[in-house]
């Protein structure tokens, strides 16, 4: 029983010194980091909701449709122009979250090594993660 309750112990212990050391991580670079979220959640998501609005808006238009009810949405959603769209729409939000991620792995990776990074730094390091996540999956985006 007492070797359960000191493996228990130690346990904890090291629990709580990763807790430690991830909210010094965070620490390090806290003003940055929501800074840039704030900003690109912001400017990214103007910027997809115009483009798919516009987007939904041409295959309409190209399906025949001057706006979409849930009797035309079916025909819709099958037409030839639509499927393309809506994959290019799902494959536009997938990049700007893979670049939100490598954006805070650049901050996060930064903070573990005592670093100081701009909003700026933070975001073209997730570009650059972005771009060779995408050459090392593809190989033709390169």
């Amino acid at each position: 029983m007492q070797k359960n309750i000191r493996k228990q112990t130690q346990i904890g212990n090291k629990y709580e010194i990763i807790l430690k050391l991830t909210d010094n991580v965070i620490k390090q670079n806290l003003r940055q980091l929501v800074l840039f979220t704030f900003l690109y959640r912001l400017v990214a998501g103007i910027f997809y909701v115009k483009t798919v609005n516009g987007i939904l808006r041409f295959s309409l238009h190209m399906a025949g449709y001057s706006y979409l009810t849930i009797g035309n949405l079916r025909a819709f959603l099958l037409h030839p122009f639509t499927i393309p769209f809506v994959i290019f729409i799902l494959l536009l939000g997938m990049i700007f979250l893979l670049i939100e991620t490598g954006a805070m792995v650049t901050a996060y990776h930064s903070s573990i090594y005592l670093r100081k990074i701009s909003a700026v730094s933070i975001f073209l390091g997730g570009l650059s993660k972005a771009k060779n996540e995408l050459c090392r999956k593809t190989g033709n985006f390169c």
